[in-house]
């Protein structure tokens, strides 16, 4: 399975813009809405059979335009959401009439505790990347949209790095992490944080 984590692009939380949103689930810039049609048009994500992204709006809006060009749907994984934010994010209605082909998993996405401890973290990761190898195929291409904060811990789940340990991991707006996990073998990272597509005209 090629797993292929990205963090949502630039949102107005990001850019500190105001706006009438809560400032957890702000939407994408206008930079971030180019960054996602760039993301779509990256050639190693041409052959993804299957789209998540957290129930953030941002996350969602990054994935769009990859979805629309390959005809998938996104499913909205509340367990991909951002570390400590404690909100319900944008309502179900309001989510579908911006990004119709999103799918919940469940009906209302719910709320993450405001003080995650790394223990809870960790937890939620682990239940993340269960749920999406348990449900993609040995040879599936595999999106996941997540956020910066969360990134690390189903990164470090994946790549067997011990829990003790310090670790932290920052990533860019729009940037792609691609592993490969291989079965009876240690996963292999073919790139990090790669901004490439960001650039090409």
């Amino acid at each position: 399975m090629h797993l292929f984590l990205v963090r949502h692009a630039q949102s107005c939380q990001n850019a500190d813009l105001k706006g009438d949103w809560h400032p957890d689930d702000a939407p994408l810039t206008e930079e971030g809405l180019r960054q996602a049609e760039r993301l779509a048009l990256r050639a190693d994500l041409q052959r993804v059979d299957t789209i998540y992204a957290s129930t953030l709006l941002r996350a969602a809006q990054t994935a769009f335009p990859l979805a629309k060009r390959l005809g998938r749907s996104i499913t909205l994984l509340d367990d991909a959401i951002e570390r400590d934010t404690a909100i319900f994010g944008t309502d179900r209605e309001a989510m579908l009439s911006r990004i119709p082909c999103a799918v919940y998993r469940e009906w209302t996405p719910r709320t993450v505790c405001a003080e995650e401890t790394p223990a809870m973290l960790r937890e939620r990761a682990v239940r993340l990347m269960d749920y999406i190898t348990e449900n993609a195929g040995p040879e599936e291409n595999v999106l996941l949209v997540t956020h910066c904060a969360f990134f690390g811990y189903p990164l470090r789940y994946l790549l067997r790095l011990p829990e003790d340990e310090p670790f932290a991991w920052k990533v860019d707006n729009c940037s792609v992490t691609h592993i490969e996990l291989r079965a009876g073998e240690i996963p292999l990272l073919h790139c990090a944080n790669d901004r490439g597509h960001l650039f090409c005209r």
